[in-house]
C-alpha cells in the first residue's frame, strides 16, 4: 500500500489505492460471513479507524517525547542569507557539513523566522521506524511550524548543549517544499543535525522516501504564546 500522499490526488484515491481498500473490505466481508470474525468486532474496530484511535495508538507507540526547551530567533537572524551566515560562522564547527545545504536550494521553506521569534522545541525519539508522513502528523498534532534547514541551524545555534549524543535531529518541511537533488533521482532531501557519539557534529540531508529510524529524533518548533 502506498504513503497517504501517493494514494490522493486531487483529493481522491488512486485506482491502485482504490483497489486495495476495495479488497481489504472484501476480504472483512467475507471473513464476517463465514463466522470468522464477529460482526460487533469488526464494527467496534471500523469505528475506531473512523475516529482516529488506531492510528494515534500507533504514533504513540513510535514516537517518545523526551525534552523540551524553550528558544528565541536570534537578532541579525535574515532568512535570505540565514543558511550562508550560518555556515561562515559555525562551519568549522562541524566534521561533516554537506554542501547542499544553501540558502538557495532551501529557499521555499514554509516558515520565514524573524528575529525575536519565541519558539518552543520538543523532541520525539523514534521509537520504531516511521514515514516522513508520521512525521508531519506529528508538526500537525502539535500546531508546529516547518522550519526546515534553516530551523536545524537555529537548533544547533542555540541549543547544541540540549541534544544528547549519537542522534540525527531532524527538522522537518513539506516533501514539495525541500530541495530536490536531480542528480540523485529526484530525491528531496531531509535535513538534519547529527550530534556523533564522540561529540562531533555533522549538518546532514537524508531522503525525504525514506523516513525515520531508532538513530533518530524529531525536533518540532511550536510558538510559545
Amino acid at each position: 500500500m502506498k504513503t497517504t500522499d501517493e494514494a490522493v490526488v486531487n483529493g481522491k484515491l488512486t485506482n491502485e489505492a482504490l483497489g486495495a481498500l476495495t479488497r481489504k473490505f472484501d476480504e472483512i466481508k467475507r471473513r464476517v460471513e463465514g463466522g470468522t470474525i464477529p460482526l460487533k468486532n469488526t464494527l467496534n474496530a471500523l469505528q475506531d479507524i473512523i475516529e482516529g484511535k488506531v492510528y494515534n495508538e500507533y504514533i504513540n507507540s513510535h514516537f517518545a517525547f523526551i525534552d523540551q526547551f524553550n528558544i528565541v530567533v536570534p537578532e541579525g537572524y535574515t532568512h535570505p542569507n540565514r543558511l550562508t551566515t550560518f555556515n561562515q560562522r559555525y562551519g568549522g564547527e562541524f566534521y561533516f557539513y554537506d554542501g547542499d545545504i544553501t540558502d538557495q536550494n532551501f529557499s521555499a521553506v514554509s516558515t520565514v523566522l524573524i528575529p525575536g521569534r519565541k519558539l518552543r522545541v520538543k523532541l520525539f525519539a523514534i521509537q520504531k521506524v516511521v514515514t516522513s508522513q508520521d512525521c508531519l502528523a506529528i508538526y500537525k498534532r502539535h500546531d508546529a511550524i516547518l522550519a526546515g534547514a534553516q530551523g536545524g541551524s537555529l537548533l544547533y545555534e542555540t541549543s547544541k548543549d540540549k541534544l544528547p549524543k549519537g542522534k540525527f535531529y531532524f527538522s522537518f518541511d513539506e516533501k514539495d517544499r525541500l530541495w530536490e537533488d536531480e542528480d540523485a533521482g529526484g530525491d528531496h532531501k531531509v535535513p538534519s543535525v547529527h550530534h556523533y557519539s564522540d561529540g562531533d557534529w555533522g549538518f546532514n540531508l537524508s531522503d525525504f522516501d525514506r523516513g525515520l529510524t531508532e538513530n533518530d529524533v524529531l525536533a518540532v518548533f511550536c510558538d510559545c504564546y
